[in-house]
């Protein structure tokens, strides 16, 4: 049986945790560090000049391993390290199961909770969670309006740090926000809370689209505004 790497999921995209970071290892030598992903993964060179590599875990590999790692990871972080870790499984093709994958009036959550919030409600926003996170602070009575979901929804981290950023992460453009964030893991259970055809949720956070500015809270009575993705049961099924 082929090794193909000795690895756990980890808080290495962000924070100050970089000294986990892990490494994708080529013939002995380290290629490149990788974020999110501690330990060692093993590569293998793609042309003669050894300029460039992939990983010898196949993509359908990578995801069953980052669905049983998260499973684990319950049990070493935080949840809010979780919700950050879900982003990793989401980018490489995973089911989070109960991790977190999104923070809703002051808790974290994950997709059955997520299922059984919004069953019978008629609209959801997602929010990213920057707001939450930092924006909040300056605010001294922050009332947030109902339905709001903050995720990590507005920007991709690296996992793996490559001379060729694409030829390792083989990111397109394509249904970014879907593949990549944890907006996709909720525009899933979105689809299936409402019974709603999975490509319109996914429409509703493409991410060439602009996000409409939404009322997400008030502070002193003054109405707080942020940009975010709303999930609307009427528009979505009359569509």
């Amino acid at each position: 049986m082929q090794i193909i790497g000795r690895a756990f999921l980890s808080q290495t995209m962000r924070g100050d945790t970089h000294n986990l970071m892990g490494c994708m290892v080529v013939g002995g030598l380290v290629e490149t560090k990788m974020s999110g992903i501690s330990g060692i993964l093993v590569g293998k060179n793609t042309n003669a000049a050894r300029n460039d590599s992939i990983l010898v875990a196949s993509k359908e590999t990578m995801s069953a391993w980052v669905s049983q790692q998260a499973q684990l990871a319950t049990r070493l972080y935080d949840q809010k390290q979780q919700m950050y870790i879900s982003q990793v499984v989401r980018m490489l093709n995973g089911n989070p199961g109960s991790l977190p994958i999104a923070f809703f009036e002051g808790k974290y959550i994950n997709s059955v909770e997520i299922e059984d919030i919004i069953k019978d409600k008629d609209e959801i926003i997602i929010v990213d969670d920057f707001f939450y996170n930092y924006r909040a602070n300056d605010f001294d009575n922050l009332i947030y309006e109902k339905n709001i979901f903050f995720t990590p929804i507005s920007s991709v981290p690296s996992i793996y740090h490559s001379k060729r950023f694409n030829s390792i992460n083989d990111y397109t453009g394509e249904q970014w926000n879907f593949n990549l964030t944890c907006g996709g893991f909720i525009s899933e259970v979105v689809s299936k809370a409402w019974n709603i055809e999975l490509s319109k949720c996914i429409d509703v956070i493409e991410w060439r689209k602009e996000r409409e500015k939404i009322v997400i809270a008030k502070n002193n009575d003054k109405e707080i505004l942020e940009r975010g993705y709303v999930f609307n049961r009427a528009q979505l099924t009359s569509s």
